[in-house]
């Protein structure tokens, strides 16, 4: 693709991958089964798409234009822009959150978080933040609102629905390592593996890719864990503890596939490793802890389950 791709989305039901081209104004539609462009969605001059975002429910795509101060509403069965809503200066970016049937939009030069209804793309509510917001991201476990902030990296806003109503507050302001830096400055990119809770944070700056594990801490809040690094050259460099627990699950997959089991025990097997709290005092070493194996093993009736201790290192 020409002209200057910047913005990606992808329609999971009808497998279209939408993706703005900034120096040509349109969208390209690419069939994702094949692979192929379909069609280019033809914008207003001077346009400069950047953000996409998919409403599947709707089958509608909303592109922010930032030369237009802009978001545009987008027929995914035609490719006909249906409205243009006006929004504010600087960057626009927007989410649609299916749980709550509403479109979340920013824009950096306006310290807003406007809540449009997609079934009339009207803003039902404007929620005034502490600065001009640059990043917006959605947590599905606590189904709250994080947004990082242009000029400041370190503080996010979090918001939460009040319970009275189907409008957002204003809950909490604290810093949240990683996810209040990626503000386009020290992280560029974010994409979120949310069956596996990581994150994937992009350094431009160190050329690296930083993975971190998406956890809550007791208030519910993201309590980022680091994981590990992916360098430029392929190479994966993880956190020790994260090694260690790889190269047992290795050890214990190596083990399984060695071993004849009873004829009894059918197909289909699987393993787990688990990390329990179990230290010595003193530990002789920060990596001292006991491993449980617990192999699975399936019939069509019970769990048979072998148990392998191990202490550690």
């Amino acid at each position: 693709i020409e002209d200057h791709p910047i913005g990606i989305n992808e329609n999971q039901k009808t497998k279209r991958i939408y993706v703005a081209t900034q120096d040509n104004t349109g969208i390209v539609v690419i069939d994702g089964d094949t692979n192929q462009i379909v069609t280019v969605i033809a914008l207003p001059e001077k346009s400069f798409p950047q953000s996409v975002s998919i409403n599947e429910d709707l089958n509608r795509v909303y592109v922010g234009l930032n030369g237009r101060n802009s978001l545009v509403a987008i027929d995914g069965k035609t490719n006909i822009v249906q409205q243009e809503i006006p929004i504010g200066r600087g960057l626009i970016k927007s989410k649609y959150l299916p749980m709550f049937n509403r479109l979340a939009v920013i824009a950096e030069g306006e310290p807003n978080l406007f809540m449009i209804d997609p079934e009339t793309n009207k803003t039902t509510q404007t929620i005034p933040l502490s600065g001009n917001p640059s990043r917006m991201f959605y947590d599905e476990r606590t189904r709250d609102i994080y947004i990082n902030f242009y000029k400041e990296a370190d503080r996010v806003t979090i918001l939460t629905q009040n319970k009275n109503s189907t409008d957002f507050e204003v809950s909490k302001e604290v810093s949240v390592p990683y996810w209040d830096k990626a503000n386009g400055r020290r992280y560029v990119g974010v994409a979120v593996d949310t069956k596996r809770h990581l994150a994937y944070f992009t350094s431009s700056r160190n050329n690296e890719v930083v993975i971190v594990r998406d956890e809550l801490d007791s208030q519910e809040i993201k309590k980022p864990v680091y994981y590990a690094t992916i360098l430029a050259s392929g190479e994966v460099r993880f956190a020790p503890i994260d090694q260690e627990e790889l190269e047992a699950s290795e050890s214990l997959l190596s083990f399984m596939k060695k071993k004849t089991f009873s004829d009894t025990i059918q197909h289909h097997w699987e393993y787990r490793v688990l990390q329990s709290g179990l230290q010595e005092k003193p530990p002789a070493s920060p990596f001292q802890r006991l491993l449980q194996m617990q192999v699975l093993l399936h019939d069509s009736n019970q769990f048979h389950r072998y148990r392998l201790n191990r202490a550690g290192p």
